[in-house]
């Protein structure tokens, strides 16, 4: 029976993340200390889900341990190295990060601008499952 969200553990997805993604830089509170990181935003297909859309955050410092775990046909199957953001069954995406980071919740909402496909809203930033 596959998960009402448009990706799950052990999805396999089709991403467009690349070093010169589009990025954004996120601040949040954690341990009393004020944190920043740059993360790469980009989206996938979920392959195994008939090629439904969502979008992928993957943490800059992180790229190069993410790069290696793409295939040769550029797909990644979803494992609990991912974080998942937004229990949303249409909003619900991925993040790639150390997990040291502790950002529950960044904001309550922000837009992710995405030039040939317009704007979406997120909410949520991060959901640990």
């Amino acid at each position: 029976m596959s998960s009402p969200h448009n990706v799950a553990l052990k999805d396999i997805i089709k991403p467009d993340i690349t070093d010169t993604s589009q990025s954004l830089e996120l601040h949040w509170s954690q341990q009393m200390k004020e944190k920043t990181s740059r993360f790469l935003v980009g989206r996938f297909r979920n392959i195994t889900k008939d090629g439904q859309a969502g979008i992928i955050f993957v943490e800059h410092i992180m790229l190069h341990e993410y790069q290696k775990l793409l295939s040769t046909d550029g797909t990644i199957t979803v494992t609990s190295s991912f974080q998942y953001g937004d229990k949303t069954p249409a909003t619900r995406w991925l993040v790639y990060q150390n997990k040291q980071n502790k950002m529950f919740q960044v904001d309550d909402s922000f837009t992710i601008p995405f030039p040939a496909h317009g704007s979406m809203v997120l909410s949520r930033l991060i959901h640990q499952e």
